[in-house]
């Protein structure tokens, strides 16, 4: 994975946070989106994420269930990296 490509897929994890920020606000009144990660799924799939990651095949329901298991691991690890380095590098690295 070229750091060009990783830094594109940094780029649209930092897009699908702001995007889902204004859902929160504008559509749940400011609650926490418990179903967050099936948001982000489907907001990064219609955004190009599976051609940058090579994964043309990647579904909702299984990048769903990778960013929830990427949110386990870097509450765990607790890098000193900013959680869209971490998601992206990880993302990259499954879909090699």
């Amino acid at each position: 994975m070229t750091s060009a490509n990783q830094a594109a897929i940094v780029k649209v994890l930092e897009d699908v946070e702001s995007a889902h920020g204004t859902f929160e606000t504008n559509e749940l009144g400011g609650a926490r989106d418990e179903a967050w990660p099936q948001w982000y799924a489907t907001y990064l799939l219609a955004h190009g994420l599976a051609e940058r990651l090579g994964a043309p095949d990647l579904t909702t329901e299984n990048l769903a269930t990778q960013l929830m298991q990427l949110d386990a691991e870097f509450r765990q690890a607790k890098p000193n990296v900013p959680w869209t380095e971490f998601y992206a590098g990880r993302l990259a690295n499954d879909a090699a």
